[in-house]
């Protein structure tokens, strides 16, 4: 996946989040000081970009492969750690206001063989186990549109059983000016008790007025600025 694609999609989205209060500071995001963000999954940096571009602060960042890692660094700074996700420790993780990350798209992209959740690449679980730990108020995840019909509602369950209320946009890149569609998923969570789980909160895990947890009536409910094609990677 190119950077360039992932800051054209995430550009208005991190601008609007920047206005709407990242922080947790709904309406006054200025009296928050600047947004911290932890990026996993990082490679060259496009998506750490977008939110740089807008006024994040990235204070950590992560990924295996050291060309990336080297390629990164000159561009952005020594922040960015080498590692293995499933080897680093937690406890060299900071905390920070936004958690974002690019997981691999192998898993779902047309140009493999979409073995989905029965892929070594599928590397959500890792993410989300971050997350519980590290417990960010917001939670930002991008992937193909392949992942609409094959992890998705799961991954908007799994959110919002942590205590996220959760949407999910499919953005072309010509929404962004880009002269082709190329459809990319951007997954946010957000929670005002610091991804403290719903049971922790309300006593519920995550259900709504009917009872029926929510990811289950919103994990097909979409915004965005075109229809999914599955010919797209």
């Amino acid at each position: 996946m190119h950077g360039r694609h992932i800051i054209g999609m995430l550009y208005g989205s991190a601008a609007q989040g920047r206005q709407d209060g990242f922080c947790g500071n709904q309406g006054n995001p200025g009296a928050c000081g600047q947004v911290k963000v932890v990026s996993f999954f990082s490679g060259l940096g496009g998506l750490d970009k977008g939110f740089l571009d807008t006024g994040y602060e990235i204070i950590w960042a992560n990924d295996f492969d050291k060309f990336a890692v080297q390629t990164y660094r000159a561009n952005f700074g020594a922040h960015m750690v080498l590692g293995d996700i499933n080897e680093i420790p937690l406890a060299e993780i900071p905390d920070g206001d936004v958690m974002i990350g690019g997981f691999p798209c192998q898993p779902f992209s047309v140009a493999g063989k979409q073995r989905g959740k029965e892929d070594d690449r599928y590397l959500w679980p890792e993410m989300v186990r971050v997350i519980k730990e590290l417990r960010p108020t917001w939670v930002v995840g991008e992937n193909v549109a392949g992942i609409v019909r094959m992890a998705l509602p799961d991954i908007l369950s799994e959110l919002e059983t942590c205590g996220y209320r959760t949407r999910a946009f499919l953005v072309p890149a010509c929404a962004v000016g880009a002269r082709h569609r190329r459809y990319r998923v951007a997954i946010v969570g957000y929670s005002e008790h610091n991804g403290l789980s719903a049971a922790t909160v309300t006593g519920s895990l995550g259900e709504t007025d009917t009872g029926e947890p929510q990811g289950k009536d919103q994990a097909g409910k979409f915004e965005g600025a075109g229809k999914h094609r599955d010919g797209e990677v």
